[in-house]
């Protein structure tokens, strides 16, 4: 958790107009996150840094956060649906 943040300390734009934040609660909740990679010709030389990178966002992951994960390159695949931390994958 970062300290000190508030609703000031966000800039929401959608479509590149402002959107005010209405709501900004400082508590931990779990969070539901979608991890895509892209799989493309373009980044196969990177593939190891990308594992690298994917695993260590995922360690940071806490009790309850939610993860999935999905590809693309020739075309869009999801990897797995959300899977609880500490949960193997089916």
């Amino acid at each position: 958790m970062i300290e000190g943040l508030e609703r000031a300390d966000f800039q929401i734009k959608d479509n590149d107009e402002p959107v005010s934040v209405r709501y900004c609660v400082r508590e931990q909740t779990p969070l539901d996150i979608v991890f895509v990679f892209d799989l493309g010709k373009a980044t196969a030389s990177k593939l190891d840094q990308l594992r690298i990178a994917a695993e260590a966002a995922m360690a940071e992951l806490h009790e309850g956060d939610r993860a999935s994960t999905a590809s693309f390159g020739e075309r869009f695949r999801v990897e797995n649906h959300f899977m609880p931390k500490g949960l193997p994958a089916p």
